[in-house]
């Protein structure tokens, strides 16, 4: 009875898993180069990203949703007992069409360095996913 009962003790004393599911995709625009224009004049003219006047040449949008269950003691007060965290974080990014060697090597530089800082934005929203569930986790027991 005392092994059954410690094995029952241990069960419940043990941390609640956090889970945070992450999904990111990736979309392309596509820039059309042209050996007459400079790469900042071909992305500028072709990215579908702008706000307030401004061109953006890359757009990172995430996304966070979560789902918990809880159990309820004989006494009534419940307690959560898991916790699902869902992370949608989609990067638009361009495509470079046509485009001398040239270009195409200052390209590759400068999508390497975007494509980084797109990352970084997807980084804020795991974060968040993960402060989100560590805190529904944490939650006290409740009264009902």
């Amino acid at each position: 009875m005392r092994i059954l009962f410690t094995i029952i003790w241990v069960a419940m004393a043990w941390p609640l898993k956090a889970d945070v599911n992450e999904s990111i995709e990736y979309t392309y625009y596509n820039a059309n180069a042209d050996s007459s224009r400079s790469l900042l004049s071909i992305l500028n003219s072709s990215t579908p990203i702008r706000k307030d006047g401004k061109y953006f040449h890359g757009y990172t949008h995430w996304h966070v949703k979560w789902y918990f269950r809880w159990s309820e003691k004989s006494d009534g007060r419940c307690k959560v007992s898991s916790v699902t965290t869902e992370l949608t974080c989609k990067i638009q990014l361009p495509k470079l069409l046509g485009a001398t060697s040239r270009q195409r090597d200052q390209f590759d530089r400068y999508l390497s360095a975007l494509r980084i800082h797109e990352s970084g934005h997807c980084q804020i929203g795991k974060n968040a996913a993960a402060t989100i569930d560590r805190k529904i986790l944490s939650l006290p027991e409740m009264s009902d």
